[in-house]
């Protein structure tokens, strides 16, 4: 049986054209921030949308000097004239693909999308974990301060994270507990910091199992390593909600 592409509930389609057309519009005159890759993932282009042309339906992206213009559109060309979206809004992100058009003195140009998918209204992107991979995170043991315990993460952003653990642990991971030592590694990369319990709340898993989700701030996370979660949840994202356009 094949399987069922359900897109995640955070995955939100804008079925009004008009809500479509006022949040690119708000786009293009904000000069917003957009991740252009082809059909193939070969190539990805760090942009911004400049400006929509309603009456011919036409979006318009700045052409960054970095890009191998005629190399970009040898490869959208040879690949069905379509690529991947993802624009950075003032209130949300939208991904969505469309067909190439052409290129002029204005940039890059691109039909105006038949579906435009809305994800999220919160500061940082968060990142559910996908089924079949396991990040762990290890912090101190709240009941044992000496000892250190390993738990699932759940889902990540550059704020913080949610860790799964034993639905009984509720009376353990009070709002405002200080979680300190939490480690995990992200590309490669060790990040330790302090977390601060935000909300608790259980969840029912597979098979009916219940477990305590436990959403976690970090505290006096690094820059650093702030920017690196950044960008590996907007690239994981990107993948994962790419599935579903």
């Amino acid at each position: 049986m094949s399987e069922v592409k359900t897109p995640p509930k955070e995955f939100e389609p804008i079925k009004d054209r008009a809500e479509a057309v006022r949040l690119l519009k708000e786009g293009a005159k904000t000069f917003a921030s957009v991740m252009i890759w082809t059909r193939n993932q070969a190539t990805i282009v760090n942009t911004h949308l400049k400006l929509f042309m309603e009456q011919d339906d036409l979006l318009y992206f700045q052409v960054p000097p970095e890009l191998d213009v005629k190399k970009f559109i040898f490869e959208v060309e040879s690949t069905s004239r379509e690529c991947f979206f993802s624009a950075s809004l003032a209130y949300a992100n939208v991904f969505f693909k469309t067909k190439f058009y052409g290129l002029d003195k204005a940039g890059l140009l691109f039909h105006f999308p038949d579906q435009v998918f809305k994800v999220q209204r919160r500061k940082d992107l968060r990142l559910k974990i996908p089924d079949g991979y396991v990040l762990k995170a290890e912090f101190n043991d709240p009941l044992n301060p000496e000892g250190v315990i390993s738990r699932k993460v759940f889902d990540l952003s550059a704020g913080g994270l949610s860790v799964l653990t034993d639905s009984a642990d509720e009376s353990v991971y009070v709002k405002g507990l200080l979680l300190k030592n939490l480690a995990f590694v992200i590309r490669s990369r060790k990040i330790v910091v302090d977390a601060e319990v935000k909300h608790c709340k259980i969840i029912v898993l597979g098979a009916g199992k219940k477990m305590l989700k436990v959403g976690l701030i970090f505290r006096n996370l690094r820059g650093a390593d702030s920017q690196v979660i950044a960008a590996h949840v907007f690239e994981e994202s990107r993948r994962y909600f790419l599935r579903f356009l």
